[in-house]
């Protein structure tokens, strides 16, 4: 892994597990269509009462 100071960067993010309280994803990044990068990333998403 190299930092890239020009040019442009592609990311292509996909779940690969949406459930009610946890959402697993993954993102590849691309530079001139070549893959560079993978990513992953866990979510907990909790839902509260909005209150008035």
């Amino acid at each position: 892994l190299k930092a890239v100071s020009t040019g442009e960067l592609n990311i292509i993010a996909t779940p690969d597990k949406i459930g009610r309280t946890l959402q697993v994803w993954q993102a590849t990044v691309y530079q001139k269509n070549k893959k560079i990068a993978v990513g992953r990333c866990t979510l907990m998403v909790q839902r509260t009462k909005i209150k008035d």
